[in-house]
């Protein structure tokens, strides 16, 4: 699954015109780093992206375009740390 984060993680850099990417080493022992990382999944159990509170990474196929997954992420974000009490929400790098 990690890997799979990775792939979207280029994915997504590329798609922003950003070709100074992570080894896969350094993300893998990045995200492993982490205690929570949010994972948006297809119905079929595939997943679709991740946001990891300072990096992001979404399919950018045709076939998910509609699917807003970067937004959603964001969303789902926002409402665990609302739902956990927190006053501020750190969006990390969303720009």
């Amino acid at each position: 699954e990690l890997l799979a984060c990775y792939d979207f993680l280029c994915q997504t850099m590329r798609h922003n015109g950003d070709t100074h990417f992570y080894t896969k080493d350094s993300f893998v022992s990045h995200l492993n780093s982490l205690e929570e990382i949010l994972v948006a999944r297809h119905c079929d159990g595939r997943i679709l992206g991740f946001y990891s509170g300072a990096v992001i990474g979404h399919d950018h196929s045709p076939s998910f375009r509609s699917y807003g997954v970067y937004h959603n992420l964001f969303i789902e974000h926002v409402k665990c740390g609302l739902q956990g009490g927190d006053k501020m929400i750190d969006l990390g790098n969303a720009g």
